[in-house]
């Protein structure tokens, strides 16, 4: 799974596999094409949906500030930090939200930390051209915000990054 989250030809025929856990699935959701994304997020949401724990998160106006002062810096290894902090995150998670098919996952952290569709589009704007140009890419990330739910949005980033936070257990 390791090797697959690099490799999209990997990742392709692991995710044909009848037999890959949803923790599995989730982890390979950034290298999925959309309609498996769809998919796999449908099955996290069942998965979630046998749970009794709620999570929220809660940002300050700090927090905020410090986000987008990073987005306009264009210091992405500053934003990645504080996502880390905000998520409780080991400080060794490994975000790269610049590299090519990672960008959904500054999307779905933006998502579970509540910031606007708004202060999102700011962030896009200013961090990098690369989540910027075309104007599809800022599309396709206010999509992602939109249509994922916060704890589906939080169990996809934990499996991708082969992290734990407040939730501390893997989906079945």
């Amino acid at each position: 799974l390791r090797r697959a989250r690099h490799r999209p030809t990997l990742a392709a025929i692991l995710l044909e596999r009848v037999d890959l856990s949803t923790t599995g699935q989730a982890s390979l959701y950034l290298v999925a094409d959309g309609e498996r994304r769809k998919a796999i997020r449908e099955r996290v949401a069942v998965s979630l949906a046998h749970r009794r724990v709620t999570l929220s998160f809660t940002l300050t106006e700090q927090d905020l500030a410090e986000l987008l002062a990073a987005g306009f810096k264009g210091d992405d290894r500053r934003l990645e930090g504080l996502l880390t902090s905000l998520f409780g995150f080991p400080a060794s998670t490994e975000w790269r939200v610049l590299e090519f098919r990672r960008h959904h996952l500054l999307a779905l952290a933006l998502k579970v930390l509540g910031v606007t569709p708004k202060d999102a589009i700011r962030l896009f704007l200013t961090l990098h051209p690369a989540l910027s140009y075309p104007l599809s890419v800022i599309k396709a990330l206010l999509r992602e915000m939109r249509d994922v739910p916060s704890p589906v949005a939080l169990a996809l980033i934990e499996s991708v990054l082969d992290v734990r936070t407040l939730s501390g257990e893997a989906l079945a």
